[in-house]
């Protein structure tokens, strides 16, 4: 309890200049960089920018005691921001996005003749943005404010069906844990193969080029995989058992 927030806003204070970083790279450098990696990178960082400014306040008031305002203000707050609504919606929000690039990377390169427009891009970035809000109304509706002597405070929702807090658990579990780990799994596999096949019609120099390019998809699955499994396995396995 003592140390945890101090972790939590150190990870906040990497991510805040991490993906201020790479959104600069990406705006600055973009004539070298083709159109839909950068439009996606620059959604993914935009994101997860947001969820940092988010953690980085929340933990900064994590020991501020839980007063709202006798009003209908009082109640946004509390389903907004002690909910945690705002926080988790970034969370899984930055999931999809990143399964959204593992994706369009993985058509790129193994279905290379399939459309890819920015206007598709666009459409599927703001499709994930109003499925995850819709997605994360169960976390929305976890706290409320009371009534009476607790009008000022926030309280938890105890009239939730018990069968309604479990299938969400488990949908939760799927999007955030199960889904993207086997996507990232399949799609990266088969981009690697891709890069190793053998063709008789390639020359030898366009080879190497293809089996480097293999070695850091590798490189990347690993990081990027190892990195979400200890992220998120113990949260993600001890809310579902909650």
């Amino acid at each position: 309890m003592l140390t945890g927030p101090w972790v939590f806003l150190t990870v906040a204070a990497f991510g805040l200049g991490a993906n201020s970083l790479s959104m600069a790279v990406f705006i600055r450098e973009r004539k070298l960089i083709s159109s839909n990696p950068r439009l996606l990178i620059i959604s993914q960082a935009s994101v997860d920018l947001i969820g940092c400014v988010l953690a980085a306040i929340k933990w900064l008031t994590i020991y501020a005691p839980i007063r709202v305002p006798a009003n209908f203000i009082g109640t946004i707050v509390c389903h907004l921001w002690f909910s945690e609504y705002v926080i988790w919606l970034t969370v899984l929000c930055s999931t999809l996005n990143l399964q959204f690039i593992t994706l369009e990377r993985f058509v790129a390169l193994v279905f290379p003749l399939v459309t890819r427009s920015a206007t598709k891009l666009k459409a599927g970035i703001a499709g994930i943005w109003i499925y995850t809000a819709l997605h994360m109304w169960r976390v929305f509706i976890d706290l409320s404010r009371g009534d009476g002597s607790h009008s000022n405070c926030c309280v938890y929702n105890r009239a939730i069906p018990a069968w309604v807090s479990r299938s969400f658990g488990l949908v939760n579990f799927s999007m955030l844990y199960a889904l993207p780990v086997v996507n990232m799994s399949i799609c990266y596999s088969a981009m690697i193969v891709t890069l190793r096949r053998n063709r008789s019609c390639i020359s030898e120099e366009s080879q190497k080029k293809k089996l480097a390019a293999s070695s850091k998809l590798i490189k990347t699955f690993l990081v990027a995989g190892v990195a979400y499994v200890l992220c998120f396995t113990a949260n993600q396995i001890s809310y579902l058992l909650h």
